[in-house]
């Protein structure tokens, strides 16, 4: 048998049929080589430029985030002057703080609003008593208070976290508060913050000096349960107040009412109120809760009461303190007048620990446990006081309204 093929003859016979066999293989072989080598070049090329392509995005990345922190080389503005980011930040080359697009210096270059960081009105330096920080003022308090402003400066500090501990501060005049916008809406901010939340309360302790100087015209309309209202609101243990006046005074509260004190937890020497204060219970004429002690005082102020949604009103009332579990009360005396139901007496509504060389001039109107010194005690002592005012009541003494566990000397 004669095969053609590509201009060969083959001369087929069964005698070369595997020289055949071994000639087609061969040849299929040689092609299936061929085409894997032209699948594995493609491969790699592909593979090579895509590589190629992200090695130059990773550079141009990285170029990128260098020109943005002000590595590399420098953006141009708008005007292709070469700013770097940073210097809209606020600092120059040398870190100091930035100008703004006017060239003044920026007076906040940590990025604050500038005028009002808690977004309370511009014109009023305290907040409503809702818990809240008030306007961060322009300035520090000075050592030295002579206006409200300065004395309104002094309570923002300590109302956001600065106790005063180990610092003193004096009046260097008489101050009046009865100005706007002290004189509006709720009234004077306490100086000192207390909140359910403990965290965020507050405590006056460093030493506050009337050097002889009186504060006029505080007036305080606030009858949040949750606030401590007077001129100060928690005043901590270590804490002097002395050498101070409050006088004409118009303030309403709820719980824990004092002229000077809301809650007086250290020392108040040679202190004084008048005017007229409210409140439901553990109301007093210079604090309405004390555990320290209260020395050479005295109040003139006329203090009465409102009931809450219970009717609990006109408990624990005192011309000097409310409710009194502390060391001392010493030297103190009242002339004005207190109309409340029950725990009332001309110097502490309630008191624990030692009442002495104290004295009552007013008047009280009451029910039960009316006394001219003391309405209630429990482990008490008071000695060498005196009465010589005026007290109405069903169950009453002209010294302790109700003795218990107690001496009088």
């Amino acid at each position: 048998m004669l095969i053609q093929k590509n201009s060969f003859t083959w001369h087929f016979s069964f005698d070369n049929f595997g020289i055949y066999i071994v000639y087609f293989a061969m040849k299929k072989i040689v092609f299936s080589v061929a085409v894997c080598f032209v699948v594995l070049f493609s491969a790699c090329v592909l593979s090579a430029c895509s590589v190629a392509v992200d090695n130059g995005f990773q550079v141009a990345l990285i170029q990128g985030n260098q020109d943005d922190q002000g590595n590399g080389r420098r953006p141009q503005d708008d005007q292709g002057n070469g700013r770097r980011p940073q210097d809209d930040q606020g600092e120059d080359d040398q870190g100091n703080p930035g100008k703004d697009p006017q060239g003044e210096p920026k007076d906040n270059p940590q990025g604050e609003p500038k005028d009002n960081p808690q977004g309370e009105p511009k014109d009023n330096p305290q907040d409503e008593p809702k818990g809240k920080p008030q306007d961060k003022p322009q300035e520090k308090a000075p050592n030295t208070i002579t206006t409200a402003d300065e004395l309104a400066r002094f309570a923002w500090e300590v109302n956001n976290g600065d106790d005063k501990r180990g610092m003193t501060y004096k009046l260097g005049n008489d101050i009046d508060l009865n100005v706007a916008p002290f004189n509006t809406g709720a009234g004077w901010i306490p100086i000192g913050r207390w909140t359910p939340v403990q965290s965020e309360r507050h405590f006056f302790n460093g030493i506050f000096d009337g050097a002889g100087y009186k504060i006029t015209g505080l007036y305080i309309n606030n009858r949040n349960i949750n606030d401590r209202v007077g001129l100060f609101s928690m005043v901590e243990s270590d804490a002097v107040i002395k050498n101070l006046g409050v006088t004409g005074v118009n303030i309403t509260g709820n719980l824990y009412v004092g002229g000077i004190a809301s809650v007086m937890g250290g020392t108040m020497i040679n202190c004084y109120t008048t005017g007229v204060i409210r409140g439901v219970s553990q109301v007093g004429g210079l604090a309405g809760h004390g555990s320290g002690s209260i020395i050479n005082s005295f109040s003139s102020v006329d203090i009465s009461y409102f009931d809450d949604n219970f009717n609990t009103g006109g408990n624990w009332m005192g011309g000097i303190v409310g409710f009194f579990n502390g060391i001392e009360i010493s030297g103190c005396s009242f002339s004005g007048t207190i109309d409340g139901r029950a725990l009332i007496g001309g110097i502490a509504g309630f008191a624990r620990g030692v009442v002495r060389y104290c004295s009552f001039s007013g008047s009280i109107n009451g029910n039960r446990a009316i006394g001219g010194i003391v309405g209630d005690t429990f482990i008490c002592t008071v000695i060498s006081c005196v009465t010589t005012g005026t007290i109405n009541g069903v169950i009453s003494d002209i010294i302790v309204g109700d003795l218990r566990s107690s001496t009088i000397i």
